[in-house]
């Protein structure tokens, strides 16, 4: 085999590897979650084009690592707001994603003892304003809990560790916490972006 028709087959593995990745969907079929919660999923729905979005497949499929018995459609529904919420208040999706873990373990109607609500286990007494009746709607949950979050970061003096301190209402220790599902989170976009996936394919065939 000449060196241009290797050239050409290894994009074609590429391409083939990438079409993999792209139309993969994870079933569950022991997944038992309230309906509701698809009918949280379907409000305001994310299109095709948004679910194409590399960052937010990536994520989603992360989630649905984490929370197996989470359907699909929940799974993009909650990437695609994080995503985007982190752009619109240029903010790092990772924390966000640390923070969630911790906090709701992506539990769309996780509820503390404190009364917190939702993915970002949001509270009235955060003072940010906050309308208790959105407070299960995944893109306003994400929302008002970045700008919780930001609140704390700019009461810190842009400390993250005092803005998580002051996040959770005082522990000390809750920053490792996050750097650790922060970490978790890191290493699955390595070992799974289509980059990594594509060139792991190519030095195979060259190998």
């Amino acid at each position: 085999m000449n060196i241009k028709n290797l050239s050409w087959f290894g994009a074609f593995i590429i391409i083939v590897v990438l079409a993999i990745i792209a139309f993969t969907n994870i079933d569950d079929t022991n997944a038992k979650i309230e309906y509701s919660s698809l009918d949280v999923a379907k409000s305001n729905i994310t299109t095709k084009d948004d679910i194409s979005n590399p960052d937010v497949e990536l994520l989603s499929n992360y989630i649905k690592s984490r929370k197996s018995n989470q359907p699909q459609e929940l799974c993009d529904k909650i990437a695609y707001e994080i995503i985007t919420q982190c752009k619109l208040q240029n903010i790092s999706e990772d924390v966000v994603v640390g923070i969630i873990e911790i906090e709701s373990m992506w539990d769309v109607y996780a509820k503390s003892k404190a009364n917190a609500k939702g993915l970002m286990q949001i509270l009235i007494e955060d003072g940010v304003e906050i309308l208790p009746e959105k407070s299960y709607d995944i893109a306003y949950n994400i929302q008002k809990g970045i700008e919780i979050f930001k609140s704390k970061l700019n009461k810190s003096g842009g400390n993250i560790f005092l803005a998580l301190q002051y996040y959770v209402g005082g522990d000390k220790d809750y920053h490792k916490q996050v750097y650790k599902y922060l970490g978790r989170y890191t290493l699955y976009k390595i070992n799974n972006s289509q980059y990594t996936i594509a060139n792991k394919v190519i030095q195979q065939y060259k190998g």
